[in-house]
Order: C-alpha cells, then sequence, then structure tokens
C-alpha cells in the first residue's frame, strides 16, 4: 500500500507541475502586450465550406463588419461541393470584396478548397476562418499587426464556442478553454505547435514554400495542426499566438452529443499523423493519467485497504488542479457560469479522453457533412 501511494504522489505531483506549466505559459500570453503594427498589410480570409448554410452569413458579415480597409482584404468563399443553400446564400451577399469559388468535381476536401484559395488569393497575408464561426470587429487587424515583426511566418489565435447554458455546451466551452491555453503555452515557449483553423494566418509565401499541405492530402482532417507543425518544424520561434481578446473567434458547438462524438473522433483521428513529438508526449500522458484513474476507481471500491487511498490521490488532485485551472480561464474569457457545470463535465472529460485516445490509435472511418472520410 505504501509503495502504491508513493507512486500515485509522484504521478499526481507530475500531473499537477504539467498543468501549471501549461498555465503559466498561456498566462504569458495574456500578459504580453499586442504590437501595433502602423501599416496595413493586404489580408486575403479564406473560408473554406462545405454544407454551412445555417451560419455562413453570420460569418461573412462578420468579416465584413471588420474595421479594416474594405480595399485591403477579401473574402474567397471555397466551396466543397455543397449539397445545400450555403452557394446561393453567399451570392446573395452585395460585397466588392467577396468572391466565391466552386471546388472542380474531382477535386474534394478541406486542404484542397484552402489550397485552391491560396492560389487565388491577391494579398500576401493569408487568414483562415470556419464557416459556422464568427470574428470580432478587430480581427483582421489584430492578425495584420502580428507581422510587423518580420520573423514571424504563421499565428494562430484563439477560438471557443458561444456560450451556452446547457451542459453539452458548457462542457464544450471548458474543454476549447483548455485547448487554447494548451495551444498558446506551446507557441509561447516555442517548444510544440498546435492551431485550429478557425482562426489562423499565415504568409502566402511561407504556404508556397513549405508547399502547403502536401504530405497530407490524404487525411480529411488535421489542416490546421499538420501546417503550422510543419512551417514550425526547423524554425519554431517563427509562429505566433494572438493575445487577447480582441482577435477571438466563436464557433457554434455541437448540438447534440452524438455530433459531438463524431466531431472528436474527426479530430482525434489526425492525431497519430502529427510529428510534435511534444505534442504526443502532452496527449499521452494525459490519457495514460486518466486511463490510471479509470481503473482505479473500479479497484477503490472492490480492494478498499489497498487501492482508495492511491484513488484519492490521483482523483483529487486531478479534479483540484483541474478545477483551479479552468476557473482561471473562465474568469479570463467572461463566463464563469461554466464552472458551475465543472463537476459533471469533470466526469464527462474522463469518457471523452478514453475514446480519444482510443481514436488516435485507432483511426476510424466517419461520416463529415454527408461524405465518407478517413
Amino acid at each position: 500500500m505504501t509503495g502504491l501511494c508513493i507512486i500515485s504522489i509522484i504521478i499526481a505531483t507530475f500531473y499537477a507541475s504539467l498543468i501549471w506549466w501549461i498555465y503559466q505559459g498561456w498566462r504569458q500570453t495574456q500578459n504580453k502586450v499586442s504590437s501595433t503594427s502602423s501599416t496595413q498589410t493586404g489580408v486575403s480570409v479564406i473560408i473554406p465550406v462545405r454544407n454551412e448554410a445555417t451560419g455562413i452569413l453570420q460569418c461573412i458579415r462578420s468579416v465584413l463588419n471588420n474595421n479594416y480597409p474594405a480595399h485591403l482584404f477579401e473574402i474567397l468563399v471555397i466551396d466543397d461541393h455543397s449539397t445545400d443553400k450555403t452557394a446561393e446564400l453567399v451570392q446573395s451577399v452585395e460585397a466588392v470584396n467577396l468572391r466565391y469559388y466552386l471546388l472542380s468535381e474531382d477535386v474534394t476536401g478541406k486542404k484542397r478548397a484552402i489550397t485552391f484559395g491560396v492560389q487565388l488569393a491577391r494579398f500576401p497575408i493569408i487568414l483562415c476562418t470556419d464557416g459556422d464561426s464568427q470574428v470580432s470587429q478587430l480581427w483582421i487587424q489584430e492578425h495584420n499587426n502580428m507581422y510587423s515583426n518580420d520573423n514571424l511566418q504563421i499565428c494562430a489565435g484563439p477560438v471557443l464556442p458561444q456560450q451556452s447554458n446547457s451542459l453539452l455546451g458548457t462542457f464544450q466551452w471548458l474543454d476549447f478553454a483548455s485547448m487554447m491555453a494548451v495551444t498558446a503555452n506551446g507557441l509561447f515557449r516555442n517548444c510544440y505547435a498546435l492551431s485550429n483553423g478557425a482562426n489562423l494566418s499565415y504568409r502566402k509565401t511561407a504556404f508556397i514554400h513549405y508547399k502547403g499541405f502536401e504530405g497530407n492530402f490524404d487525411r480529411a482532417s488535421g489542416d490546421d495542426i499538420y501546417l503550422i507543425q510543419k512551417m514550425t518544424r526547423e524554425t519554431p520561434e517563427s509562429a505566433g499566438f494572438l493575445t487577447g481578446r480582441n482577435g477571438l473567434v466563436t464557433t457554434k458547438s455541437e448540438s447534440s452529443w452524438t455530433d459531438f462524438f463524431h466531431q472528436r473522433k474527426r479530430w482525434a483521428s489526425k492525431a497519430m499523423s502529427s510529428f510534435d513529438s511534444h505534442v504526443k508526449w502532452v496527449q499521452g500522458f494525459i490519457f495514460a493519467y486518466t486511463l490510471c484513474m479509470t481503473i482505479l476507481i473500479p479497484l477503490g471500491i472492490i480492494a478498499t485497504k489497498l487501492f482508495l487511498i492511491p484513488l484519492i490521490i490521483i482523483l483529487a488532485t486531478k479534479m483540484v488542479v483541474d478545477y483551479l485551472f479552468l476557473k482561471r480561464l473562465s474568469v479570463s474569457y467572461s463566463n464563469l457560469y461554466a464552472m458551475q457545470r465543472f463537476l459533471p463535465a469533470f466526469f464527462i472529460y474522463m469518457l471523452h479522453i478514453l475514446l480519444s485516445g482510443w481514436y488516435a490509435l485507432v483511426p476510424p472511418a466517419y461520416n463529415w457533412k454527408g461524405r465518407n472520410v478517413k
């Protein structure tokens, strides 16, 4: 029993140290004052879409509403063969800097859509978001400011779901917030690279130099993570993370638990294609810790004398550390309400991590917007 307790304390201490390290890296990005560039560079906003009729108008309007000279940005909506009214809705918007394109019949997939958009882009900075997202009024300006640093090649930004009172919506918000902290920490410390494609910019010359998604077209997902890791493999300092809330992008939450787990199945399937060993190490440890905790729960009930104290150490440490961590994030992003659902979200997260780990190890086929992919 003593040996198990010591091992549990070591593992729990390691977990607490990892979350503290992540939090401190994220906090440094929030304390950093973003530079303000006196030069406004031309920006091409690329929105790859497939069956986004429910949100594409709000997305386009939020981009058009940016406080940025209209002649210095364009919006390229690249349609990956939508079967709903996406095309009709996009073409109904009257804006001189909005263009709509439909991929040819023999070309499919988000990566192909983005690549096509980059080829058509007139401006040196590429800025991407998704058709179900909405951006802030200073979104373009904030990304423009980052490129006052001549060494910067690619920049990730924060993405959060729209705030919701439901358990599913709250869980997704907390999960996204933690992922943003993990992303910010890695880019701030130049030790690993993650990103979300709903808020990602890069120089067009860098995309061309690194040959875009070449070598990864066979996977439907992973356009964001693969690209930032490819661009930063030799020069990790060439990536940045957008600080503050002016560059925040909000996206729609999945509306059902079935849709949510389908989404996470898709995301997890790209994990093993990452060539960033640090990312795999962090993800692997969190998965192993959660698996250990899951195994200890029934053992602690069946063999109380032997496993109850190790279970309490592992479980209590994670619960307290996660609560403090997420509360800080919730305060920063003005959504303290989310912490009222912390307890059920905590146990849902266990299931989520275990399933994501399994899907990462055994990538499944899945259906995405009416298309079977893998």
